[in-house]
């Protein structure tokens, strides 16, 4: 059976109006200081539409969030018939240490699969439950929906929209929501597969300058890559460098190294990709950075691959012509 993801990525604080892309809503949603925040997820395209088929059905849900109070904090998930499952909750209404921080890289699994909550936590998820979320932890367990579960979607269409509600019944608590996942059991889609490739986030950093054709300049960026949620599995996705000179796109280097590379203006990209696909890339000078990840984000892209929004620039500068100078002495001087 094979199982694509529908992936909802989340970067930016924004609002919970979202863009109705196949792999990637590059909305961030902040969850309200109170009351309730519904998110519709427009979904179409999918091949076996039928939700109530043998072969369908939603077999997973991941939702990667923060919340400074997550006994009192409820995520339901609803269908396009209506029918809804509460994967968070319920509302615990009593006073427990605050989860500031704390960071949910969660997936909610099928009843008839295991479950793989973290140290201490129930299998099914339960906010009543004796277990103290600590502030500032980060949070990877499988468990199975708080009321109800996956296989309870059953009727309908998968095509049509689903709707996230997240609602903070304390006030002054609240989130972030930064990554979602619905995964159908049977996600053939016209546009083929999902693309998961993400390449992190660097910092901007002044322009470096220095002479053409150094002997040997490495650049050691890898331990500058941020990530605001988990890195693409290692076993499908790789990474690499793009070296770009003078806005074209000529390089690609898993160890960047900028030796005996002639004068000009250069960017350094962070590139992830998925793996058997990064000789599609073209290293012509056809793409500049800029037009290369417009294409990436495209409904048409060279390749399964996602660059850093911020690459590291750099000058190299035409080493200076050598000046003979005559000099006269005279004795005695």
């Amino acid at each position: 059976m094979t199982r694509i993801l529908l992936i909802l990525t989340v970067l930016l604080v924004g609002g919970p109006a979202l863009s109705a892309q196949r792999c990637g809503l590059t909305d961030t949603i902040q969850i309200g200081g109170f009351g309730a925040t519904t998110v519709t997820l427009p979904i179409d395209g999918y091949l076996n539409d039928r939700l109530f088929a043998t072969s369908q059905g939603l077999c997973g849900v991941s939702l990667y969030f923060q919340h400074s109070y997550v006994y009192d904090f409820t995520v339901t998930l609803r269908s396009p018939a209506g029918q809804e499952v509460t994967l968070v909750g319920p509302v615990n209404n009593q006073t427990r240490p605050p989860t500031t921080l704390g960071r949910w890289f969660v997936d909610f699994v099928r009843c008839s699969s295991p479950a793989a909550p973290d140290p201490g936590a129930p299998t099914r998820w339960n906010n009543n439950d004796a277990h103290n979320w600590p502030a500032f932890g980060v949070f990877r367990g499988d468990y199975y929906p708080a009321s109800g579960c996956l296989e309870d979607f059953d009727q309908g269409n998968v095509n049509g929209d689903w709707r996230l509600t997240f609602d903070t019944d304390r006030t002054g608590q609240q989130g972030v929501l930064t990554y979602v996942i619905l995964e159908f059991c049977d996600d053939r889609h016209q546009d083929g597969p999902c693309c998961a490739a993400n390449a992190g986030e660097l910092a901007p950093e002044p322009t470096d300058t220095l002479c053409a054709e150094p002997a040997t300049f490495p650049l050691d960026l890898a331990p500058d890559l941020r990530y605001r949620v988990p890195r693409p599995d290692a076993a499908e996705y790789g990474y690499t460098w793009l070296i770009a000179r003078n806005d074209s796109v000529l390089l690609e280097q898993a160890n960047p190294d900028l030796a005996g590379l002639p004068a000009g203006d250069y960017e350094v990209c962070g590139l992830s990709y998925r793996l058997g696909e990064l000789p599609q890339l073209p290293l012509d000078g056809s793409f500049g950075v800029d037009a290369l990840r417009q294409n990436l984000a495209g409904s048409n892209p060279v390749l399964c691959a996602d660059l850093t929004p911020v690459c590291r620039t750099y000058r190299l500068s035409p080493r200076p012509d050598t000046t003979f100078l005559d000099v006269v002495r005279c004795v005695g001087d």
